[in-house]
């Protein structure tokens, strides 16, 4: 259902003569101000966010269409078979990628370990609990 709007909760508060776009209107029964430009802003904005959500269902219903024509053992399964399917290959995807990222952490944290070590070697410093890190996490990275 749409608003109804009211005229008499509109009120304009700042006129610019010279473009009434920019005039600064005030909706009182929702306590908020706009120009038209803002309006016209939000126009072309959803707009813009309608095109895209066509042009998405139909490249997305297409590939669904392609995939069920290529692989028709998906006609057989429930919506929660294929929603738990989903699942799971979106958290294996998540799983891979943490996975890998985390080894280059860990590859990092030695190398700054060992140029740590190296310049209160050099320097004669010594390492201070500044940080007060937690042992558990000195612990984690130490393995």
């Amino acid at each position: 259902m749409l608003n109804k709007f009211v005229p008499e909760d509109f009120e304009l508060k700042k006129e610019d003569k010279k473009d009434f776009h920019q005039s600064i209107i005030r909706r009182n029964n929702l306590s908020n101000e706009f120009t038209m430009v803002d309006v016209e802003h939000a126009v072309v904005e959803l707009e813009k966010l309608n095109k895209e959500a066509t042009s998405q269902i139909g490249l997305s219903g297409n590939m669904m269409k392609n995939i069920k024509d290529n692989n028709k053992f998906i006609n057989n399964l429930s919506e929660e078979q294929i929603h738990a399917v989903w699942m799971y290959f979106e958290n294996a995807q998540i799983v891979a990628v943490a996975g890998n990222k985390q080894k280059e952490i860990r590859k990092q944290l030695i190398t700054y370990k060992k140029l740590k070590d190296m310049i209160y070697h050099k320097f004669g410093f010594v390492e201070s609990n500044v940080l007060d890190k937690p042992k558990k996490l000195e612990e984690k990275y130490n393995r």
